[in-house]
């Protein structure tokens, strides 16, 4: 599982590209491949709307998956709360946190080690 931790308002909140951000995401875009020009294309707004809300879903998916390691979890931020906590000039840096966690640069988290993987770790 590719994720991260993201600070807004002195608070690390994990984001996760899950299964569930994916799905969201192929609905909300028309596809997975459109998603890159979701986030780089089209006005600023609509840049920055798109960049916030899979952020919110990102966090919401980081939140339940810290929940569901057992882990303490910081409740996951709105749209609205991400829009009042976020400025214009925020925009480069939180399309780069995206990349990073989509791009497994954050914290890669391997739910269950394949047997396969175990086996190449061992020597063989």
């Amino acid at each position: 599982m590719k994720t991260a931790k993201m600070n807004v308002a002195g608070k690390d909140h994990t984001l996760c590209f899950s299964l569930r951000v994916v799905r969201d995401c192929a609905d909300k875009f028309g596809g997975m491949d459109k998603l890159s020009e979701a986030l780089t294309g089209g006005t600023q707004q609509e840049q920055f709307d798109n960049v916030i809300w899979l952020l919110s879903r990102m966090m919401d998916a980081g939140e339940r998956y810290d929940k569901l390691e057992g882990r303490p979890a910081e409740k996951a931020l709105s749209v609205d709360d991400l829009l009042d906590l976020q400025g214009v000039d925020d925009l480069a840096s939180l399309k780069s946190t995206i990349f990073e966690t989509m791009d497994g640069g954050g914290e890669a988290v391997e739910t269950e080690p394949e047997e396969k993987n175990a086996e190449t770790s061992q020597g063989g």
